[in-house]
């Protein structure tokens, strides 16, 4: 099913754009859906739905409070993977550097440190993230932008080693979550090689499907059942054997270059 055309992500984006507009008021540049739903391949149980929001200023630390207590609210509404937010400025935007700059996180990761204090929590995050620059990258591929103008006007061109480190940076603990979150490691292994070998930039399930069509055929039942798993909307443990699980991160870390097998 098109997540677009899933009332529970029609209702979640309104509130999101709502929100955003309602506390930045005339600040507010733009906002852009990326990740899965950009790619179309969202799954209501295992993914996440990311988006970013571009202020013309460096908002105040009550419209960051503000923000973080919406999306907390909102939230009760998410997925399960719940929702992943990053706030840039447009100069940031218009002036690309790797690490990015951010004003505002918020995620799942983070969501008891934001429940217990959010102004608290809102003044503290903000830095720098390696993972800004991928989000970039896809959002001027295909990204969405619910507010404000297309991608491609508002943020700068992530250049390759920027984009490249991103990545790898994304798959640092790949032995360990191969086994904890086998369905994401096994795909977003194959769509890094894929970037590494080809410079295809992919989406989890299009990655998995790259894999199976060039990996060797030890591997490619490890890839199967994990884009068979994703179709199905299960992320956990229990696709294939432990075995299998590790035989298959040594050898996709070693083809990366980020290992030796």
């Amino acid at each position: 099913m098109n997540a677009w055309n899933d009332s529970r992500i029609e209702s979640l984006l309104s509130r999101i754009l709502s929100a955003s507009r309602v506390i930045l008021g005339e600040d507010l540049t733009g906002l852009y859906v990326h990740g899965s739903l950009a790619f179309g391949c969202f799954s209501w149980d295992i993914s996440d739905v990311d988006f970013l929001i571009v202020a013309r200023r460096i908002p105040s630390d009550g419209q960051k409070a503000g923000l973080i207590r919406a999306l907390l609210e909102i939230d009760r509404e998410a997925p399960p993977k719940g929702i992943e937010m990053s706030l840039l400025t447009e100069e940031a935007c218009r002036r690309f550097r790797h690490p990015m700059p951010f004003e505002l996180h918020f995620s799942h990761g983070h969501l008891e440190r934001a429940r217990k204090d959010p102004e608290a929590f809102a003044a503290s995050m903000r830095g720098d993230d390696r993972d800004l620059a991928a989000h970039v990258r896809i959002t001027r591929l295909c990204g969405i932008p619910l507010y404000g103008p297309d991608p491609s006007e508002l943020f700068a061109p992530v250049p390759d080693r920027a984009y490249t480190d991103a990545l790898l940076y994304d798959i640092g603990d790949a032995a360990q979550s191969v086994t904890s979150s086998p369905v994401y490691t096994v795909l977003n292994l194959c769509r890094v090689a894929a970037w590494k070998e080809e410079r295809k930039i992919l989406s989890k399930k299009e990655g998995g499907e790259w894999g199976l069509s060039v990996l060797p055929e030890l591997y490619r039942g490890t890839v199967s059942d994990a884009l068979s798993a994703y179709g199905r909307g299960c992320g956990g443990p229990g696709i294939t054997e432990r075995e299998s699980l590790e035989r298959f991160a040594r050898y996709m870390l070693a083809r990366i270059g980020l290992s030796e097998e």
